[in-house]
């Protein structure tokens, strides 16, 4: 199934998510070093203007902030823009993987931990944590990166067998 041309359905949150979406759900097959068969379940992507959070969070604060992220997002963002930007689009990417929009899953239902080397990984809580398991999907991998203006995060749900 292929989406495009979506728009943030959420008038409500203070979204400053304005770019079209998409996602495509697909099954490939590849085997990891192990012999374990790793197989593709759906995939999401985000872009979000860094500016845009920074004035959203220039302008609500706290409530924006704790609305979205989980306290140890914002401990470990600490501040940061950039990084609060990367996790905004990893939870809209995650949100399109799924197959569903913000507002059916909740935000701080999303949540990016960091590893101690930094790597990230997803924690999916309630609805969320409900719908993955509903689709199959056992995990996923995540990327994130930012530069000057732009965040962008990339997500890929797995099912093992």
């Amino acid at each position: 199934m292929f989406r495009s041309a979506d728009t943030c359905r959420c008038a409500q949150c203070m979204c400053p998510h304005s770019f079209p979406t998409a996602v495509l759900f697909l099954n490939i097959d590849f085997p990891p070093a192990n012999g374990t068969i790793l197989s593709m379940k759906a995939i999401g992507v985000d872009i979000v203007d860094i500016e845009r959070i920074g004035e959203s969070v220039g302008r609500f604060g706290d409530r924006f902030l704790k609305r979205i992220f989980t306290e140890q997002e914002l401990a470990y963002c600490n501040n940061r823009l950039d990084s609060l930007a990367a996790r905004w689009a990893a939870k809209e990417a995650v949100a399109k993987a799924l197959g569903c929009g913000i507002g059916e899953i909740g935000w701080r239902e999303i949540e990016v931990v960091s590893e101690p080397n930094r790597r990230p990984t997803l924690r999916l809580h309630g609805a969320a944590a409900e719908l993955a398991t509903q689709l199959g999907i056992e995990g996923f991998a995540i990327s994130l990166s930012h530069a000057k203006e732009y965040a962008v995060a990339f997500v890929v749900g797995e099912i093992v067998r």
